[in-house]
């Protein structure tokens, strides 16, 4: 876990304690796992007790000098990998409030994987043919797979540069495909059984529920056809990668 160490910010720019629902007694001592604020919700409590018990969390409450500071930056760091992890920190109050988060964060994970792609080239190697996608159910929340046929390759060192070191450095995994995470709960991943049969794809993981507006019970196609309609298909056009044409990927 990266810890950025913040500036001392003066004390009206201090974090509220109470107002967030930190407990008055725990106020008065360092950043713990029982301190966590009330008006968080309970599913990114497991986000702050991992940020709490790391021994980059510690080192910083030793840089940060004071409780005050140390709650301060405590709590943007929580909000920081909350973000990052695609947890969203508060009770979802509505619907809406919900489908926001989720679209932002769909978005910032797209806009990982072109970069990494366009960075590391994978499409000039890799032709992307047909596209497919899926949204799988997942006791944690929801997952979007999306992956596409590639074109036959004419040179089978393609599949050694994958792992090339710095990019786009691929993991190599025993059932012929290989991974790259490109942050937190984003994969992108290549099965390559020989120069005729490939597969390209990635995934995003969702924490949490998709909460569609106006749907208290909605049914799976009607949730689907909310994520293809006001999340995933308005992204991926809008967010395209390098060298593919196929505007489903």
């Amino acid at each position: 876990m990266a810890i950025q160490l913040a500036a001392a910010p003066i004390d009206k720019g201090l974090t509220d304690l109470s107002i967030i629902g930190v407990p008055e007694a725990s106020q008065k001592r360092w950043p713990t796992v029982t301190g966590y604020p009330r008006k968080f919700s309970s599913e990114a409590l497991c986000v702050w007790k991992d940020m709490v018990e790391s021994d980059e969390f510690k080192q910083a409450m030793k840089v940060w000098g004071t409780k005050d500071l140390a709650w301060h930056n405590a709590i943007q760091m929580f909000l920081s990998l909350c973000e990052d992890r695609g947890v969203f920190p508060f009770p979802n109050n509505t619907d809406t409030t919900r489908a926001e988060f989720v679209q932002d964060f769909v978005r910032r994970a797209r806009l990982k994987l072109v970069a990494f792609a366009d960075e590391s080239g994978v499409f000039q190697h890799l032709r992307v043919k047909r596209a497919f996608r899926e949204y799988v159910r997942k006791d944690t929340g929801l997952v979007i797979n999306c992956w596409a046929e590639v074109y036959p390759v004419r040179d089978p060192s393609i599949e050694s540069w994958l792992t090339k070191s710095p990019m786009p450095r691929f993991i190599k995994h025993p059932d012929s495909r290989y991974m790259k995470m490109v942050q937190s709960n984003v994969n992108m991943w290549v099965r390559w059984l020989n120069t005729s049969r490939i597969v390209i794809g990635y995934s995003i993981e969702i924490h949490g529920t998709i909460n569609v507006p106006g749907k208290k019970t909605p049914k799976r196609k009607e949730v689907d056809a909310w994520i293809d309609r006001t999340i995933w298909l308005p992204i991926v056009r809008a967010h395209r990668f390098n060298d593919v044409r196929n505007r489903l990927f």
